[in-house]
């Protein structure tokens, strides 16, 4: 039973039967089969073949069909030695071997051994007729093979035995048509590349599609890829596939400045039995993957706080890339990004795996000033592709927007600094210079304080000056990146310090105040150790009484004269210096009481007499209760109207009746009569006689 090659088979599985028998199968790596027994004659034999592959998968059909064929009685005369049929000629597997019967054989044994040697080895299958193959793959290699046939009795016994005969099994051709694409829809199309070393295919964007035409009688092949062209430094070593087109299993690393991939394919009759190894590749590749395109932020772009970068989807680029791209289907598995503080990414701030399209650092916020990017795409098999192009942006920060004091505004010495609040702050530095210093010199330098909140309370009183302080805030990051000083326009801030002046608070202004009895108080002061109590007479440019005091009040220990005065207090640091002083407040001193300096009428006067009494100063209180005219010896008041004159001093009783002729008339004024001081007249009564 004879059939042609099927290609990719490494092996044939044979399977006959006749009536009245049980199915055969059998399995061989020639491309013929004789029957193991014998057939009586007559019968009809169905029979068929199915190849099976490298993988061991059988075909689904037989290899042209189901056949049929009805044995015959051998028409051969047999005789007493074997005589060898010459073999086919151009077989690349064992040959259907065949030779003369001989009178009284039961079956017969074959004898192979390497042409030449006189070595032979016997195979172990008998053969119920006088020909025969090899069903085993030990002699499909190559070569020249030198075969004896042996027939024995049903007992066993050799009769004899044929002459030595030789027979060649055909080395497989070697591999041609070798072209490689970027896929197999590019194979067979102006984009293949068919060069051969000393030339190569060059700048292929991804792994590619190696491909060859079929090597008659090869089962299979097997792909090497090296990285030099002797073979030496492996990448895949006899990869086997039973294919005519194969892709790497992993993408394969770009191929660095000067060095290329090279390949070669091996012919396959079965595992056992290829054509000789390679020692130089045939055909070279160098492989060159897109570049990421980055998206944002773009060249020269000045970014802020939490910087996010983006670039597109590898995939979106080699498929819908820019013109001058190659196209490809990579994708990428991740991509590697790296932020630095220059662009040959020394002690980068960056250097991660994500896999996404956009990154913003979870761990760190950026220093001002310039940052350097770039992305590279990680494919399946996590080999990095191409960097993209560095991007360089400036970090460059809001700057802190002051709020109070307001530009050139004017405080107290105690400062309330305030400004608005910014994201991603972990505190805010804060500095305030005098004499007006824009250019920020550190002899000028008067506070230098950390705030985690957008305001600072200065707990040490600046010292009022005309000439203006400056401040500036920056803030600083929760990684201690210190952002751009606050500025409106690039101008400077500045305010004036005043002073800050005690609040008086008792006597009040333009009192009286008791001779034996003053206390002066007041407001405290921020920053104030001491405070100093200044009292002179009104009008006069020098203090009678000057005390330090920490206190807030003082009470003069002498006994003060009647007269004017005035007071103010001053706040005064711990270095001895006036933080602000109160204005001057008037206060008057009076401990004289009032009396009664001219009685009128004194001794005697008219029915119409209105009574007259002159007091030493201004009184309160003079009314028809406190002055009172009485008729000697009555309990009840003269109708009366009496008045003040402050101008004059005179408390005026007029009588609304006129006095009774001869009699004898009391005046009083009581004690409820007082000064503005408070000090009481003391109670003043007189007489007087009305002459007829």
């Amino acid at each position: 039973m004879r059939w042609e090659p099927e290609d990719g088979a490494e092996k044939y599985k044979v399977t006959w039967t006749y009536e009245g028998a049980t199915t055969k199968s059998e399995i061989t790596y020639s491309t013929s089969y004789t029957p193991d027994l014998r057939i009586p004659v007559g019968k009809e034999v169905t029979w068929s073949v199915q190849a099976i592959n490298v993988n061991g998968d059988i075909s689904a059909f037989p290899i042209g069909g189901q056949r049929t064929f009805t044995t015959i009685a051998n028409p051969t005369t047999p005789g007493a030695t074997p005589v060898l049929d010459p073999p086919e000629t151009g077989a690349m597997r064992f040959p259907a071997l065949s030779w003369s019967p001989v009178e009284g054989a039961d079956y017969y044994k074959l004898r192979v051994g390497h042409a030449g040697t006189g070595i032979f080895t016997a195979l172990a299958q008998e053969h119920a007729y006088p020909a025969g193959t090899d069903i085993t793959e030990s002699f499909i290699r190559a070569g020249d093979w030198d075969y004896m046939v042996t027939a024995y009795t049903a007992g066993n016994s050799a009769i004899s035995t044929s002459g030595v005969g030789t027979f060649s099994v055909e080395p497989l051709s070697g591999v041609s048509g070798e072209r490689l694409a970027l896929s197999g829809l590019e194979l067979g199309t102006a984009d293949e590349c068919t060069e051969s070393l000393p030339q190569l295919c060059r700048s292929l964007t991804q792994t590619p599609v190696l491909d060859w035409d079929p090597v008659e009688g090869a089962s299979h092949y097997l792909v090497y890829v090296a990285r030099d062209e002797s073979l030496t430094n492996m990448i895949y070593e006899d990869y086997l596939t039973k294919n005519t087109r194969w892709t790497p299993t992993d993408q394969l690393p770009d191929s660095q400045a000067g060095q290329a991939y090279y390949w070669v394919v091996r012919a396959c009759k079965s595992k056992n039995a290829c054509a000789p190894d390679p020692t130089q590749a045939t055909h070279a590749f160098d492989k060159v993957s897109n570049p990421v395109e980055l998206t944002s932020p773009t060249e020269g772009e000045t970014v802020s706080d939490a910087v996010t970068f983006e670039w597109r989807d590898y995939l979106r680029t080699n498929v819908e890339g820019d013109d001058e791209l190659i196209h490809t289907t990579v994708e990428a598995a991740s991509y590697r990004i790296e932020v630095a503080n220059n662009s040959q990414f020394s002690s980068p701030y960056t250097f991660t795996v994500v896999d996404q399209t956009t990154f913003t650092a979870a761990n760190r916020l950026y220093p001002e000033g310039p940052l350097y990017w770039r992305v590279a795409a990680i494919d399946g098999t996590g080999h990095q592709l191409p960097w993209s192009n560095v991007v360089a942006v400036n970090k460059t920060s809001s700057p802190v927007v002051l709020q109070n004091p307001t530009d050139d505004g004017v405080t107290t010495g105690s400062l309330a600094l305030r400004w608005q609040s910014q994201p991603f702050v972990g505190s805010y530095q804060v500095e305030v210079y005098k004499n007006n210093d824009e250019n920020f010199s550190t002899a000028n330098r008067v506070l230098s304080a950390t705030s985690k909140m957008p305001a600072l309370s200065v707990v040490e009183p600046l010292p009022a000056s005309p000439t203006p302080y400056v401040w500036r805030v920056r803030k600083v990051d929760g990684y201690g990146n210190v952002g751009a000083w606050s500025s409106r326009d690039g101008d400077v801030w500045s305010f004036r310090v005043r002073s800050k002046a005690p609040r008086l608070v008792s006597p009040a202004d333009a009192v009286y105040i008791a001779p034996n009895a003053a206390l002066f108080t007041w407001k405290p002061v921020p920053g104030a150790s001491l405070y100093r109590y200044e009292r002179r007479l009104a009008g006069s440019s020098s203090s009678s009484e000057t005390i330090n005091t920490p206190a807030l009040a003082w009470a003069p220990s002498v006994y003060l004269s009647d007269g004017g005065r005035e007071w103010r207090v001053s706040a005064i640091d711990t270095d001895g210096n006036v933080i602000g002083s109160s204005p001057w407040r008037t206060f008057k001193v009076d401990g004289t009481a009032p009396t009664v300096v001219k009685k009128f009428p004194a001794s005697g006067g008219k029915p119409t007499t209105n009574v007259v009494a002159t007091l030493s100063e201004a009184v309160r209180g003079v009314d028809s209760g406190t002055m009172k005219l009485f008729l000697k010896g009555r309990q009840h008041p003269v109708s009366a109207q009496v008045s003040w004159d402050g101008g004059s001093k005179k408390a005026t009783l007029n009588p609304n009746n006129p006095l009774q002729a001869g009699k004898t008339y009391k005046v009083t004024l009581s004690n409820a009569i007082a000064d503005p001081a408070g000090n009481n007249l003391a109670a003043t009564s007189w007489e007087f006689r009305v002459r007829r």
